[in-house]
């Protein structure tokens, strides 16, 4: 774990941002109603924000209006989750990232949430999802240091997939399953007891989940997992249905992301398309900055979501319940 980032080093983060210009996010004004306040809509934890070391000049426009994602995906690994934590700090939510290695880029993440956005909560940590204990004691420290998470974005394939891609090991099922699914019903057993005990604090549901699956040789995993580990914490039957009638207090909506739709990973999807589908659900590379932007506008709003898609043609949909 590297060193906390101090207050000065924050301060002097923020002044050069501030002295270039930095604007609020006008790019994406369905998800403002107003500017936004350093944590007006609690904590969101993203666990799987991993990507390079950026340089200097890329990391100062981070908080910029209008950065360049293409650049950001294609040339600095910014996956879904990445770009999730830098749409969801722009619009006024403290913001708790998870990395596996590379405290470097980490630390690069946290110190433009704290100082380039002003989100002063926001920290990056150390996470392994495939060990299932350790899951355990970091969401117990998680809601003691941020009682008012009210949103998780699940998306742990960049470290699933490290160092196992072969047509050996991509086959196997019980390391897959300990970081797409295990670690997340861990999560969910300790989160969503506490996080419901502050619902009344909130409207709608209390916590918001978005699963973003990544399992490549074994099957893509149902986006009912979710909703699985939402039921299994409120003391419910196995459901798979994402529905309000059965986690309305949980559920927000879940989205299935193989690992052949993004563009952060176009060159993982070229090298290993034989024992990986060919193309998305919906018959094209989808960026990973355009899956981002869905789920936070997803998150954002009040109302709970179900059945989310992405094609190439009409954009982000949702159907209200």
């Amino acid at each position: 774990m590297f060193e906390p980032i101090g207050d000065d080093e924050v301060t002097d983060f923020a002044r050069r941002r501030a002295a270039q210009g930095m604007a609020e996010c006008v790019r994406y004004p369905e998800l403002f109603d107003g500017p936004p306040t350093p944590g007006e809509h609690g904590t969101t934890l993203i666990v799987g924000a991993a990507a390079k070391r950026l340089p200097d000049a890329v990391l100062a426009d981070l908080g910029a209006a209008e950065p360049d994602e293409t650049e950001l995906a294609e040339e600095y690994g910014f996956g879904i989750g990445r770009m999730a934590a830098l749409l969801m700090g722009r619009c006024g939510w403290d913001v708790v990232g998870t990395y596996a290695s590379s405290a470097g880029p980490a630390r690069q993440l946290e110190l433009a949430l704290r100082g380039g956005l002003g989100r002063g909560e926001s920290r990056m940590l150390p996470l392994d999802v495939t060990d299932i204990a350790s899951v355990g004691e970091f969401a117990e420290r998680l809601m003691e240091t941020h009682p008012r998470l009210r949103a998780v974005i699940y998306a742990p394939s960049a470290q699933v997939r490290k160092d196992r891609l072969d047509e050996v090991t991509l086959d196997d099922l019980e390391y897959c399953m300990r970081g797409n699914y295990y670690a997340l019903v861990e999560l969910m057993r300790v989160i969503a007891p506490r996080v419901l005990e502050g619902g009344a604090e909130t409207d709608g549901p209390a916590l918001k989940v978005a699963y973003i699956g990544s399992i490549s040789g074994t099957g893509t995993p149902s986006p009912g997992r979710v909703a699985y580990c939402a039921s299994k914490a409120a003391g419910m039957e196995y459901v798979t249905n994402l529905s309000a009638e059965y986690a309305p207090d949980i559920m927000a909506f879940s989205y299935n992301v193989s690992i052949a739709d993004t563009a952060a990973t176009v060159n993982v999807r070229e090298k290993y398309a034989p024992i990986m589908r060919a193309e998305s659900h919906y018959g094209a590379m989808v960026p990973s900055h355009e899956v981002a932007r869905g789920l936070v506008s997803v998150l954002q709003g009040p109302a709970i979501y179900h059945g989310a898609g992405i094609d190439a043609t009409a954009g982000w949909r949702r159907q209200a319940l």
